[in-house]
């Protein structure tokens, strides 16, 4: 009779293992990381030759050189002529403030100021990778950070904007999130309402969605009819579309918050014809 004798493994060894493959996998981020801040390095400064969204950097200079956060190159906000020489509605601050740290640290840099993007993406392959090895997926963990460098080393458009910010703060929303689940605390849900606001107004592109029969066109564009509040008359005002279907109609441009559209009978109105809202008693 042949007994089959389970043969123990010398203690260590597979401690020992899953040190060597640790090691392996950190040489492989490392250089995965260098060739992508050498790659960035070489275009950074010239490449693209002239971006409109470059004029952001006003907004750190001035807020680094002044203390004033606003946006001195151009004050007035297109469509809606809303001044932003002492604020920016736009976009949230986070980002301008990091600039603007990095302004009054190393001087003016247009440089600079765009590998703020790189930056952001180094924090958050840093946040994926931890998020994933604290579970005990360090394999996932490293294909998620080179996949994240590889794309952001074939696709990125270097330029000054904010975007990235909302990037950050979503990666550091899943993580937090994901602690105060297993841990629940008051404090960490706070963080993470902290950390789902900053990235909900780091971005902000407002739109107005309007019923599709409030749309006409006016002078072969596109328009809508706006109550005036005061005379109660209607006028019409041109629209940008971003998008639409068969019952909405989504308004990039034209449109300012508090504006009262006429959705009925918008064939038959006139420009300056007396209108009656509906809530509203004869």
């Amino acid at each position: 009779m042949i007994a089959n004798v389970p043969v123990e493994e010398p203690r260590g060894t597979g401690r020992a293992y899953r040190l060597a493959i640790g090691a392996v996998l950190l040489v492989a981020l490392a250089a995965a990381t260098a060739v992508t801040i050498h790659r960035f390095s070489i275009y950074i400064d010239h490449y693209p030759y002239l971006a409109v969204d470059d004029g952001l950097a006003n907004v750190s200079y001035t807020l680094a050189s002044h203390g004033r956060y606003g946006f001195l190159s151009s004050p007035v906000q297109g469509y809606t002529n809303l001044t932003r020489h002492r604020g920016f509605f736009n976009y949230g601050p986070w980002y301008f403030f990091v600039g603007a740290g990095a302004i009054w640290l190393f001087g003016y840099s247009l440089s600079i100021l765009r590998s703020l993007h790189l930056a952001g993406i180094l924090v958050v392959a840093v946040l994926g990778g931890v998020w994933c090895t604290r579970r005990h997926h360090a394999a996932a963990g490293a294909a998620f950070v080179v996949a994240l460098l590889y794309c952001f080393d074939r696709a990125h458009w270097p330029m000054v904007r904010p975007d990235i910010a909302v990037s950050v703060f979503a990666a550091f929303l899943i993580v937090v999130s994901s602690h105060a689940i297993e841990k629940p605390s008051v404090w960490l849900w706070a963080v993470v309402g902290l950390a789902a606001g900053c990235a909900a107004f780091s971005h902000l592109i407002a739109w107005a969605m309007i019923p599709a029969s409030a749309l006409i066109r006016s002078d072969r564009q596109p328009a809508v009819w706006v109550v005036d509040p005061k005379s109660a008359t209607v006028s019409t005002r041109n629209v940008e579309m971003r998008a639409f279907d068969a019952a909405s109609v989504v308004v990039a441009t034209g449109l300012n918050p508090g504006d009262v559209v006429v959705t009925a009978g918008v064939q038959a109105l006139r420009q300056g014809q007396k209108v009656r809202l509906l809530e509203t008693k004869p």
